[in-house]
């Protein structure tokens, strides 16, 4: 399944007990399918919406009765405006049930994490004084256009990029693609998102020997 939500909520319900409960917008249904379990489907109008057809009214059905709803900790706000009779039960309940992977997630995981080794390992073998950050840059893309074609996803993300020196003490910003790797130390951070499934990988290196007096410090 490929699905990005930009603007109209995608839902997913799963109850104790029957089928999950998939709430669509209707511009997605007739294309909407999944071979690998049973659910129900609904779908919903947008701004034309009369009422008990948009996604809310909708939810809050399905909703009427239970004395406890899970809810991922990042969903909108929104969602309890609309439905303020339910008692929300603030606690990370789906949070935690994703923490139990199955061997198929681990296959997942494990291999968008050789990826990022994978990237960190190549950029720190290339890597010279002089190197444009733009080249590490460059063999993220690659391998982005190479799992395209193998696993492809709206969610894929391949990033890897080298912060030279200047840039090193905050990793959180965003070096020009024309600053230069120069003796370090640099850092190599692979942010990789393969179907849904992360790795982020990240090294500290330096292209040149260092200063006896500076090891205790990078070592620590």
């Amino acid at each position: 399944m490929n699905y990005k939500p930009e603007q109209r909520p995608f839902i997913l319900v799963i109850f104790p007990i029957g089928q999950p409960l998939f709430i669509i917008p209707k511009l997605e249904e007739n294309h909407f399918h999944i071979t690998y379990f049973d659910y129900t489907l609904e779908s919903y109008f947008d701004v034309t919406a009369n009422p008990g057809k948009n996604w809310f009214d909708i939810l809050g059905h399905h909703l009427q009765g239970l004395d406890r709803v899970g809810i991922e900790s990042n969903s909108q706000i929104i969602i309890s405006h609309f439905m303020s009779a339910i008692n929300w039960d603030i606690k990370f309940l789906v949070q935690n049930q994703r923490m139990i992977k199955s061997n198929y997630e681990l296959e997942k995981l494990q291999y968008v994490d050789d990826l990022a080794s994978w990237a960190t390992n190549e950029t720190l073998r290339i890597a010279k004084t002089g190197m444009l950050v733009a080249d590490a840059y460059q063999l993220g893309m690659k391998i982005g256009s190479e799992e395209i074609q193998k696993h492809f996803s709206l969610e894929n993300q391949t990033i890897n990029a080298g912060w030279p020196a200047e840039y090193s003490y905050m990793p959180h910003s965003i070096p020009a693609l024309d600053a230069t790797i120069q003796a370090g130390p640099n850092i190599n951070i692979a942010l990789f998102n393969i179907q849904g499934y992360a790795a982020e990988c990240e090294r500290t290196f330096l292209l040149k020997h260092r200063m006896r007096k500076n090891n205790c410090i990078f070592h620590k």
